[in-house]
């Protein structure tokens, strides 16, 4: 999520109005991004919105946004405008992906009892066609990009249905369409991947996005 602003007075670490203090978020254009793809700069805790080699990269937490209920879509939305209108904000590109930038993660369900979350990184790096910047918060710096770990093989088990129940599921669907009760059935079953500690998302995201250049890949 972003908000159209224009640049604001230089100035350098957190500024106040009116007694709050206000945080400083900078975008400068990059010439190129260092030579190599994001996915090859993004830290091991980064956040990610890519496709092919284009889209965002971002790590550390500058702020964070939490919600849950019927309402989390808009409570977010709301507590995000608000906090924006309070940051000053230098963006010299003003693109798509410039300027404060949030990474979400929104529950499905209205009932879910996982809450939605917004976060915005310290830093962001980012590429929109031949355009390259950075995005910083109160003169964040860059982190140190580590070698890709080396992951053991995920372990996957069943979820709510195992793969008996799914096969009468199955059985049934396909009954009831030869009774000409249905003409067309969905079923899916879900599968729960099990990750060592320190598992190292990276290469995962490199294969999807090598394996699928059109589609978005993300991770927050």
């Amino acid at each position: 999520m972003r908000r159209e602003q224009k640049s604001f007075v230089a100035g350098s670490q957190q500024r106040h109005r009116e007694g709050k203090t206000m945080n400083r978020v900078v975008t400068v254009a990059l010439s190129s991004a260092l030579g190599k793809k994001l996915i090859d700069l993004a830290p091991s805790d980064s956040s990610v919105f890519l496709r092919g080699e284009q889209g965002l990269i971002g790590w550390g937490e500058a702020k964070r946004f939490e919600a849950t209920g019927p309402n989390r879509i808009g409570d977010l939305a709301t507590a995000w405008s608000n906090y924006v209108a309070e940051l000053e904000i230098d963006d010299a590109l003003e693109l798509p992906g410039t300027g404060p930038i949030a990474f979400g993660a929104i529950a499905f369900a209205d009932d879910s009892k996982s809450s939605s979350t917004l976060i915005m990184p310290k830093v962001v790096l980012g590429h929109r066609d031949e355009n390259y910047w950075i995005t910083t918060v109160d003169d964040a710096a860059l982190p140190e990009v580590t070698a890709w770990g080396e992951n053991s093989p995920v372990t996957f088990g069943a979820g709510r249905l195992g793969r008996e129940q799914f096969a009468e599921l199955v059985d049934k669907a396909v009954a009831l369409i030869e009774q000409g009760s249905l003409e067309k059935v969905v079923l899916a079953r879900d599968l729960i991947g099990e990750l060592a500690p320190g598992f190292d998302l990276r290469p995962t995201l490199n294969r999807l996005l090598n394996r699928y250049p059109s589609c978005w890949v993300y991770s927050v």
